[in-house]
């Protein structure tokens, strides 16, 4: 079955929740909520496989991120059911905040991105601090969930009405056609 999302917290202290550290993340461990590792080599990250996401669905990924390296943008890999291999045509980076001790929020918005969509997400790669070889980073969860929309309601009114001014309330079946709930 595909998944429409996935939240990873890392609540339980050594529960990794199906995620490895890879490419020189070090000394990687599940605690207080948070996963953390140091990095020792460019790309030092983290990575899940097996994975199965809806990407027509799931659109929106989230990581809440502290960085502790001079690097400025975190980079986010996948691969599909069409295409196992990861590289950079599946991949976007976001701007981080560099040599942070806070938790921040980072998103990626993947709606408009023509690799991730119409298709099934096989593994993600994380890598938090992308040009950074030393340093660490902590993470207090990573979401891939649906982007929600807010659509207004329409429908097709009916013939306009003209009442007496004290007549009262009125009942007029069939006014309102196509309705949709947005």
């Amino acid at each position: 079955a595909v998944a429409p999302s996935s939240v990873w917290q890392f609540n339980t202290n050594a529960n990794f929740e199906g995620w490895a550290a890879i490419n020189g993340a070090t000394n990687a461990f599940v605690s207080g909520g948070l996963l953390t590792a140091d990095i020792t080599a460019t790309n030092a990250g983290i990575q899940i496989a097996p994975v199965t996401l809806s990407a027509t669905s799931a659109h929106l990924v989230q990581v809440r991120l502290r960085n502790n390296t001079a690097a400025a943008a975190a980079k986010l890999y996948w691969t599909t059911d069409g295409d196992p291999t990861f590289n950079e045509l599946k991949s976007v980076s976001v701007v981080l905040s560099p040599n942070n001790t806070n938790l921040l929020t980072y998103s990626w918005e993947l709606r408009d991105t023509p690799a991730w969509t119409n298709s099934a997400v096989t593994a993600l790669r994380l890598i938090p601090a992308a040009t950074a070889t030393s340093g660490n980073f902590a993470l207090d969860w990573i979401r891939v969930t649906p982007v929600f929309t807010n659509v207004a309601p329409t429908f097709t009114k009916g013939a306009n009405q003209t009442v007496l001014e004290d007549s009262g309330p009125r009942t007029v079946a069939g006014w309102i056609t196509a309705p949709s709930v947005g």
